[in-house]
């Protein structure tokens, strides 16, 4: 259950325009190398690859029928440097929080599927004490495993707190397609 959102870190990060980076269970390997452009593209300081290969732009189609909304490539007036957010639990969403985490990459905002940590992992310690990272976590320490009932949680109070979302890849008939067209309002590309 969803309960207080515990934080360590950089809570001010939460102020800054939010990009979500989220990815379904299967990702093609074409869509793997696209990510880690989009992620050393938002190191380089800019909103990432966001011109996508002919026949990916819009062509995802949501429960109930509707057409993935795509953020506008020039990211319409947002600042060029915003915050990622995402869960980072898959192995491309570990690799793309890799790419992220050196210093001089974009803030980024990590949320748990589970209750926070007793103790900070090593490999996030420079970024948040530097103030370019926060850990999340929307559950009660009583939460210790992460479930697909609490992933799916996770990612929904991702998609409602970011301005707009990137995914690696969005199965029509998967959960992160559901979270998507429940939220009408969401600008979203697949990559």
């Amino acid at each position: 259950m969803i309960a207080n959102v515990q934080k360590v870190g950089n809570a001010a990060l939460m102020a800054l325009p939010k990009v979500a980076f989220l990815s379904s269970r299967k990702v093609a390997p074409a869509a793997v190398m696209r990510c880690y452009d989009w992620a050393t593209g938002m190191r380089g300081g800019g909103r990432g690859a966001t011109a996508l290969p002919s026949g990916h732009a819009g062509r995802v189609t949501l429960p109930g029928g509707s057409a993935g909304r795509l953020a506008p490539p020039d990211g319409g007036g947002t600042p060029s440097l915003p915050c990622v957010v995402g869960g980072f639990q898959s192995a491309l969403e570990r690799d793309v929080l890799k790419l992220l985490l050196p210093d001089g990459g974009p803030p980024i905002v990590m949320v748990l599927a589970r209750g926070m940590w007793r103790s900070v992992p090593v490999e996030y310690r420079e970024a948040i004490n530097a103030g370019r990272m926060l850990v999340v976590s929307p559950f009660s320490q009583g939460v210790v495993r992460v479930s697909k009932e609490t992933a799916e949680k996770r990612n929904g109070w991702i998609l409602d707190n970011c301005d707009e979302a990137v995914f690696a890849s969005l199965d029509p008939n998967g959960s992160l397609a559901r979270l998507v067209a429940a939220r009408p309002h969401l600008r979203f590309q697949v990559l």
